[in-house]
């Protein structure tokens, strides 16, 4: 005798109760990091379908489940990579709609992420050049790993976080920062040039990064890259290989407090499979072996 079918999820309540697990408390959130948020959500994603064993979605709720975790973060690389996947399954067999593979999906997706983090760091403690002074901005968790997992000696002797408005995120990582030990220090956003013309490096994380390096981060993030190409300093985005988006960039920047930044202006990317630079960062980097290619950690400054 054929096994039965599952129950299915669909319906508007069914709708709505998976779309509101599937936010996870991430839509519209501008005050925690990209990592963070991307983890929030896929957490929420994971246990929304494990609350149904044996339900299999309808090709509209897994549709609208999509739109709906796009809608969240839509600057975001992961929530673009997260609704492409379920836009694939809605229109996929009735197995890829399952609420038993879609939670063996979330789960796979939460454990490269809680992994990506930790080796994009190491990628970057292994490379991180002798600085005196760092110039960062927003509260990347990432950035944030990074400066306090440096050695004491290693570490930059001065950190200025801009503020970062509108949400003045700066002054939270800044104050984080301090607490583990690093000197940092908060400067208001118009001090930013001012700040780069002292420094070493910059120091970015990074919501999405493109086919073509293009950087999708915080507003704020161009003018520092601008300042620090005319000013021959080097700028540097660590990020997990979630963030990387294999499409075209958008044509501008996204709604709300994000920059649009040409890859023509980051020196390196520091991402889980080893160090690249954005010419080389056109498709998601694989495993430590593939052919994204190596590239040299930003030197010092050359002061004239």
């Amino acid at each position: 005798m054929a096994a039965r079918p599952g129950p299915r999820a669909s319906g508007p309540g069914v709708l709505f109760e998976t779309r509101a697990a599937a936010l996870g408390g991430t839509a519209g959130d501008r005050r925690r990091g990209a990592s963070a948020l991307a983890n929030a959500a896929i957490l929420a994603l994971e246990r929304a379908f494990a609350a149904r064993p044996g339900a299999t979605y309808s090709r509209a709720a897994l549709a609208g489940l999509g739109s709906a975790v796009a809608a969240a973060q839509p600057a975001m690389g992961p929530f673009r990579r997260w609704s492409a996947e379920l836009a694939r399954r809605s229109r996929g067999r009735a197995a890829e709609r399952s609420a038993g593979a879609l939670r063996r999906w979330a789960g796979r997706e939460r454990r490269r992420l809680a992994g990506e983090t930790s080796r994009a760091v190491r990628t970057a403690l292994c490379t991180f050049p002798p600085t005196q002074r760092v110039v960062t901005l927003s509260q990347s968790e990432t950035v944030r790993r990074l400066l306090t997992g440096l050695p004491p000696a290693r570490r930059p002797a001065e950190v200025s976080v801009l503020r970062s408005r509108p949400g003045g995120e700066g002054a939270a990582q800044a104050a984080a920062l301090r607490r583990a030990g690093v000197n940092a220090r908060v400067i208001e956003d118009r001090e930013g040039a001012e700040a780069v013309a002292e420094a070493d490096l910059v120091l970015l994380g990074a919501d999405a990064i493109y086919r073509d390096g293009t950087l999708i981060h915080k507003v704020g993030t161009r003018p520092l890259a601008e300042a620090a190409r005319r000013l021959h300093v080097p700028v540097a985005v660590v990020a997990g290989a979630s963030k990387f988006v294999d499409a075209p960039p958008p044509r501008t920047a996204p709604a709300g407090a994000f920059d649009r930044t040409p890859g023509a202006l980051l020196s390196v990317i520091w991402t889980d499979a080893g160090p690249v630079r954005p010419p080389q960062s056109r498709r998601r980097p694989g495993p430590r072996n593939s052919s994204t290619g190596a590239a040299r950690a930003p030197g010092r400054r050359r002061r004239a």
